[in-house]
């Protein structure tokens, strides 16, 4: 059946946060009309702020009947379940009931039950590639038989995100009668922390959600100094004095020496490390910790995005802006589904510079294999893999 062109779009968040991948959408020109998620630290305001007579709910239940009518048949669906370590989603245990293991796929299994009640034409979901240990091809193909489902290994560096490392397992779907192919385009760049950040540098006024600690302020680095954290003029002094991408060391309890991994000084003139939901990037001309403004950034967030903190720069926006997803490769996939829905040419490199993944790579397979696509010939012609039908 040939797709209907249409003149709108509406994009819907479900477990998306803040609204970090709808940035994408938003950019791409959908209209975000809400966002279900069940994570209470996503629930500041940050969300309603950004995406102004948007709904922002815990759970699909919560919805009126008039809402409920208004989000079936979006066209898009985006979200990023956790991606911890798999926790038990406490929010919807009816809809997934299993033990605490390391193969509990958290709340994806939420997420493709709002996407099969909904019945959006896309959707596209964040993960880590080890979830699909957890929540497998076969379990994807069942749930969501209705759809064509890509499984994609996304270097967001690749998409002119500063973050080198920051690769994420992604999960596109289409219903089935609209015959799309994901297309890549990852291509090389030479994006460097000065050119993304430098102007903030010695900037007190004029930038939302620029805000420093004191120096006499705690940070949230322990180990180091024994008994507490460390205080930013002591992080300062320690951090300065490493070189660009490396880490401190402290002397662990059994009295050996090891590296403070996922806290790094920045290189100025490369890549970023990756954001997380710690204090993580230390500044790599003042040695401070980075502000919340400066890690948007390097998440690829606009500067008219802005979060709603109780404290500019506590936990709360440590989390906000960690697990903030890069808008980069999210506006990348959103802006060719509108080609798509308009039936208008998108260009890309049409290239994948990331190295495999084998979790990925399986399931590909296993899908084109056992499933198949809509499209099927002209997804072998955009896919790395060799396999039965590809060749």
């Amino acid at each position: 059946m040939p797709i209907k062109i249409k003149k709108s779009f509406r994009a819907l968040g479900v477990t998306c946060g803040v609204g970090s991948m709808l940035i994408g959408a938003k950019q791409a020109g959908f209209k975000v009309v809400g966002n279900i998620e069940w994570r209470k630290y996503y629930h500041t305001g940050t969300f309603e702020y950004n995406f102004p007579g948007a709904f922002m709910v815990k759970k699909i239940e919560e919805l009126a009947d008039e809402q409920l009518e208004e989000i079936k048949g979006v066209d898009l669906i985006m979200g990023h379940p956790d991606c911890g370590n798999y926790s038990l989603l406490s929010a919807s245990t009816s809809v997934w009931k299993e033990g605490r293991n390391k193969n509990n796929p958290s709340d994806i299994p939420l997420f493709t039950y709002i996407v099969k009640k909904v019945k959006p034409m896309f959707f596209v979901m964040d993960n880590l590639p080890g979830s699909l240990q957890a929540y497998t091809a076969l379990d994807w193909s069942k749930n969501l038989f209705e759809y064509d489902v890509f499984f994609e290994w996304v270097s967001n560096y690749g998409y002119k995100n500063i973050q080198k490392y920051r690769n994420r397992f992604f999960a596109i779907g289409v219903l089935r009668e609209n015959k799309f192919v994901f297309t890549p385009g990852e291509e090389i760049h030479s994006l460097t922390v000065k050119s993304l950040i430098r102007d903030l540098l010695n900037k007190k006024e004029g930038v939302d959600n620029h805000i420093r600690k004191g120096l006499k302020e705690r940070t949230h680095i322990s180990n180091i100094v024994p008994g507490r954290p460390l205080t930013v003029l002591e992080a300062k002094e320690i951090f300065l004095k490493l070189k660009p991408g490396e880490s401190p060391s402290y002397k662990a309890k059994d009295g050996s020496v090891k590296q403070k991994i996922g806290r790094s000084r920045l290189n100025w003139d490369g890549p970023s490390s990756v954001c997380n939901g710690r204090e993580c990037q230390f500044h790599p001309i003042n040695g401070l910790p980075l502000t919340c403004r400066e890690r948007a950034r390097i998440q690829g967030c606009p500067d008219d995005f802005i979060f709603q903190l109780k404290d500019p720069c506590g936990m709360n926006m440590l989390k906000q802006t960690g697990k903030f997803m890069p808008v980069q490769f999210c506006e990348y996939v959103a802006k060719q589904i509108v080609a798509h829905l308009k039936n208008t040419p998108f260009t890309s490199s049409g290239k994948r510079l990331i190295k495999p993944n084998s979790y990925i790579d399986e399931a590909k397979k296993w899908y084109c294999e056992n499933v198949g696509y809509s499209n099927q010939k002209d997804v072998c012609k955009a896919c790395w893999l060799s396999c039965k039908k590809g060749g």
